[in-house]
């Protein structure tokens, strides 16, 4: 019943952690050679710099109204809506993020030069980055509570322009006179 938000979720929590943004060329990079163990320590200590766990845990709490809000979820009783709430918080916290920063180091390591990276971690530890890392969980919830509100006039807009483009539940587009 509750499977295909928490699936969503899953997804939603790799892009939104904002660890993902490296797409396909730099993964199929990282295929090619295998980056030096400076590299690799260098995109682990940015890994651990930047915090991931707490972006991942600031991420599943700003989920959490959009979570509450699908009808799948608001039909389960309310001691096992919090079972599930508790159990994806373990499973982000205790299999994905490890997961995810496992399987993100060598994309990081091949992605950047070394330089880049000592900069990177370089900026991320300064008073700057620093900053940056504290704010992201606030910004991350303000960003999903305005995505959340936007979310039904883009579904409209969108809904609008296919049936403008194609035939809608039986109805053509308009015509034109």
């Amino acid at each position: 019943m509750a499977m295909n938000w928490l699936r969503m979720l899953a997804v939603a929590a790799a892009v939104l952690a904002g660890q993902t943004t490296v797409c396909g060329t730099a993964q199929a990079q990282a295929q090619a050679a295998a980056p030096s163990p400076r590299a690799v320590e260098l995109a682990e200590r940015m890994m651990k710099v930047v915090g991931i766990e707490r972006q991942v845990d600031a991420m599943v709490a700003a989920m959490q109204p959009m979570t509450m809000s699908q009808p799948e979820f608001a039909q389960l009783p309310s001691k096992e809506r919090q079972i599930v709430l508790d159990t994806v918080r373990e499973v982000m916290r205790d299999t994905f993020t490890p997961e995810l920063v496992r399987k993100m180091v060598p994309v990081y390591a091949k992605a950047f030069t070394e330089d880049q990276l000592a900069a990177i971690v370089a900026f991320y530890e300064s008073p700057a980055g620093q900053a940056a890392i504290q704010k992201t969980p606030s910004l991350v919830q303000a960003s999903m509570a305005l995505a959340q509100e936007l979310v039904p006039a883009a579904q409209a807009e969108i809904e609008r322009r296919v049936c403008e483009k194609v035939d809608c539940k039986g109805i053509g587009p308009p015509k034109k006179s």
